[in-house]
């Protein structure tokens, strides 16, 4: 079981590290609409010292809008984006077997407009 997320986590760092940063939009484009999924893998400890006594899996989506234009100047310039995530996923296993999920209505992002090359924080 471990060697099988291990495996998957290594793929998912390989995609992220191929991954490009996204160009600037447009002055004249209208407000950007922001969607993703993401799926994550936890281990830890519950009552004895043990990193393998408990795993936890998530899996998700977020979907965001762009509230304001870009707002200030230099470092500290960015854009406000509102979004929703949903949380269709959880699970914790081992000990005791233990599902759920998730929503967060409001999420306030603040979108750093600083340009570092390519990438953006």
């Amino acid at each position: 079981m471990i060697r099988h997320a291990g495996r998957v986590l290594c793929l998912i760092v390989g995609a992220c590290a191929m991954a490009t940063g996204q160009e600037s939009a447009p002055p004249n484009a209208t407000a950007n609409w922001d969607f993703s999924v993401w799926a994550a893998w936890a281990t830890g400890e519950e009552t004895r010292n043990s990193f393998t006594q408990v795993h936890i899996w998530t899996a998700g989506g977020f979907i965001g809008h762009e509230v304001t234009g870009e707002i200030g100047e230099g470092w500290h310039s960015g854009n406000l984006e509102w979004g929703a995530t949903v949380i269709p996923v959880f699970v914790q296993t081992e000990l005791h077997t233990i599902s759920g999920g998730g929503f967060e209505p409001v999420v306030l992002r603040w979108n750093s407009g600083l340009h570092l090359g390519r990438a953006r924080p």
